[in-house]
């Protein structure tokens, strides 16, 4: 290497060709344009090519041999693009790879050593100017000149530094075998063929159990200083046992989960689905099906779930599908919107919750649902349908689906939505400091469903900690469910919320609806998919009438009410009227019979 001498890289038999109007779009690569005339370009006699000025399209290629990696510089006027190919790769695209300006942009193309083609692709408005030069990498000039002047060499290889070492290394791979440069840059184009086929796809994390399993001992008052009994992966006793011969893993594992001999998996299962759509579990305890929990009101109801479940492939819609189709969950919950005095089907506990036949009925009435309350007011013996306040993410999403604002597209790999919060000191105050900054998002983002929405443990969104959603500190099997001042005042002024009862009333408002009795009618079936009675309707009307005069009279506080919320507001329509009908459709959104489910 001491004795190396390295030649200018070789830049010659330049060519230009103009294409023809359907060609003079930039080439995918530089076969695209192999059929084109070309004709020479004149050479200096010197590593550095003027090319003629031009305007519109032009393609250029050239021959460039190296001994030792080098690079191409290029000059390129400002108002020309180009894109430059070494063999079939695309080394160099205007706008995306780096440029130094100037009174012209200034980029390099890095050669390996060996013989190549370079191909360039030329657009300028106006008179374009494009000067190419070669030259050695100076990082080389360096070494060598190093090795020249200094005693590395003189130094036993066993006596030299890591440095040492390495520089050594190094600068002969670079210089005396030119195909790993080259392979360098198949590895860089796989690399960025990679990012951008990650850039549309989701990564999943797979694990894997280790070959060598390390020890586990029980630890004595949990100092792991004091190592008690050996201990290896196993199942509870009380609940069987592994089949004899399997390996304790997590396949195995997962098989025992489901298998037949172990019904706990799919009572826990049903136990939750069960929650979700009566409010209470079979077993209330959701989270706690050993001794210190709650035994099951239904128990043969609970097996007979289970086998269900567990018979049927696991397959959650079709248990669901029976629970809502039973006579047990279509009962009269006996409020809200619920018609009492219709004459629905009563039968025996056992009779009703095991085969969903109907044995009797009888007319109910308020005194029927009345004497259900008093005798059972948690309705653990289902004398009456479900009826509880919705989460906090349903009701926003019912919200967002009757304004129309609700985008129903599933959010890119599963992001989460930032939506409004109430201030950025709030944030900044509970996320310590500037540790993870809080950008809101915008347009569509804000209006994804409630499960897509972003859920920080030590910072939860107001709106949900004030509809009882848990902090996720802990696992929580049963949200509680409270009734307090602070959630109405969150429902009726919570940002979305009322930036969804104004997006409502723009809804009714573009209608193609007669009068504001007919807009009644659209708002309220939007939002609670019935008709209002003649008095809701009379109740409703009186709001708006009330409101209308009341923005009238204040006008700039109607035109501060309805630029709540970043949803594009339609500039036909009139503000008064507009602030009037948010306060219609606030109203509706924050009914008893929207926020529960009954």
């Amino acid at each position: 290497m001491r004795e190396t001498k390295l030649s200018p890289a070789r830049l010659r038999d330049w060519r230009s060709a103009s294409p023809a109007a359907e060609e003079a779009s930039a080439p995918e690569n530089p076969a695209a344009a192999r059929g084109l005339k070309w004709r020479p370009l004149p050479d200096g006699g010197t590593n550095e090519v003027r090319l003629p000025e031009f305007t519109g399209t032009r393609f250029v290629q050239c021959e460039v041999t190296a001994s030792a990696p080098c690079i191409v510089r290029c000059h390129v006027s400002t108002n020309a693009t180009v894109r430059v190919w070494l063999g079939e790769r695309l080394m160099h695209v205007t706008g995306r790879d780096a440029e130094w300006p100037g009174r012209a942009r200034f980029f390099n193309v890095r050669v390996p050593a060996g013989r190549h083609q370079l191909f360039f692709w030329l657009e300028a408005a106006g008179a374009g100017q494009v000067v190419c030069g070669a030259d050695e990498l100076a990082a080389h000039r360096v070494r060598i000149d190093g090795y020249q002047t200094q005693r590395t060499f003189e130094i036993p290889p066993a006596k030299r530094d890591t440095n040492e070492l390495f520089a050594v290394r190094r600068t002969f791979r670079e210089l005396h075998m030119p195909e790993i440069d080259a392979a360098q840059i198949l590895v860089e184009a796989a690399v960025a063929k990679h990012s951008a086929a990650a850039r549309g796809s989701s990564q999943l994390r797979v694990m894997a159990d280790s070959s060598n399993a390390v020890p586990t001992h029980i630890l004595l008052r949990g100092d792991f200083r004091r190592k008690g009994e050996r201990v290896t992966a196993g199942v509870p006793a009380a609940l069987g046992e592994l089949p004899a011969g399997v390996k304790a893993d997590r396949l195995a594992l997962a098989r025992w989960l489901v298998a037949k001999e172990n019904p706990l998996t799919a009572r826990v299962a049903v136990n939750r689905f069960w929650q979700m759509l009566f409010g209470t579990g079979l077993v209330k305890t959701s989270e706690d099906f050993g001794a210190q929990g709650e035994p099951p009101s239904h128990p043969e109801l609970l097996d007979w779930l289970a086998v269900r479940f567990r018979d049927g492939g696991w397959d959650v819609k079709a248990v669901l599908r029976e629970m809502v189709m039973s006579a047990t969950y279509r009962q009269a919950s006996g409020g809200g919107g619920s018609n009492p005095s219709s004459v629905f089907s009563v039968q025996s506990r056992e009779a009703r919750a095991t085969t969903g036949r109907h044995t009797e009925n009888w007319p109910l009435n308020a005194e029927h649902f009345a004497r259900s309350r008093s005798a059972d007011p948690e309705n653990r013996w289902l004398a009456r349908g479900p009826r509880f306040r919705l989460p906090a993410e349903f009701i926003r999403d019912t919200a967002l689906a009757a304004s129309g604002l609700l985008d129903r597209a599933r959010a890119p790999e599963g992001r989460s939505v930032l939506p409004y919060q109430p201030g950025p000191d709030l944030w900044r105050e509970f996320a310590f400091g500037e540790s993870l900054k809080y950008i809101q998002d915008h347009d569509g983002e804000l209006y994804r469903r409630g499960v897509y929405l972003f859920w920080k443990r030590s910072v939860l969104h107001p709106y949900l900690a004030v509809m009882d959603a848990p902090t996720r500190d802990t696992c929580t099997a049963r949200r509680p469910v409270t009734n307090t001042p602070t959630q109405a005042l969150a429902l009726l002024n919570e940002t979305l919320l009322v930036e969804c009862a104004r997006v409502l009333g723009q809804r009714v408002l573009l209608a193609d609806e007669p009068d504001d009795a007919a807009r009644v009618r659209l708002a309220f079936r939007l939002v609670l998919a019935r008709q209002p009675t003649d008095s809701e309707s009379r109740a409703l009307l009186a709001l708006h009438a009330d409101a209308l005069r009341h923005y009238q009279a204040n006008p700039a506080a109607a035109g501060k009410l309805v630029s709540v919320g970043e949803s594009v507001r339609p500039a036909q329509l009139d503000v008064v009227q507009l602030a009037a009908w948010l306060c219609v459709g606030n109203a509706l959104l924050n009914l008893d019979e929207t926020l529960t489910k009954e």
